[in-house]
């Protein structure tokens, strides 16, 4: 049961808090599972939101380690679930883009947000076919939401 990749990212734990290399170490193992087992995962989308909801938790993680590699994570299974079709590729996508909007309160000096766009760039820039609309309705949000949009349904710069 302990060794259960979600039990490794707990921070508080029965035995003191997970080390960041812990935590690091269970999400490649967790999005290992899911690369290896992708008919696992699609026959239990619960376990598949849960390995997500583990990533996402991953990106916020206190540990600068920790936070670069489930970006990482989170944009090889993109590429992956991209080229084999997986219907988990448009929400890890989107996991991404959040994880882009969010990250303006980076802690990293803009390190991680660094990453983020260049790793974004790059992969739009390999799978073509992705949908940057997916960005419109996070983005326009999150604008909104600290009042850079007023009476627009999209930004300035989308019209």
């Amino acid at each position: 049961h302990h060794a259960d990749p979600e039990n490794l990212l707990v921070r508080e734990g029965r035995d003191g808090p997970s080390p960041p290399p812990a935590r690091a170490a269970a999400l490649g193992l967790l999005a290992e599972l899911w690369r290896v087992f992708p008919a696992a995962m699609k026959a239990r989308p619960g376990e598949a939101k849960r390995a997500l909801s583990c990533l996402k938790r991953g990106v916020r993680d206190p540990a600068p380690e920790v936070r670069f590699d489930a970006v990482g994570i989170l944009f090889e299974l993109m590429a992956e679930f991209a080229r084999t079709r997986n219907a988990f590729a448009p929400v890890v996508y989107k996991t991404i883009i959040f994880a882009l909007i969010e990250s303006h309160k980076d802690r990293d000096g803009g390190e991680l947000r660094g990453l983020i766009l260049g790793r974004l760039g790059a992969t739009l820039g390999a799978l073509p076919h992705l949908p940057v609309g997916v960005m419109v309705d996070p983005l326009t949000k999150q604008l909104s939401l600290h009042g850079h949009v007023r009476e627009r349904k999209r930004p300035p710069f989308m019209c």
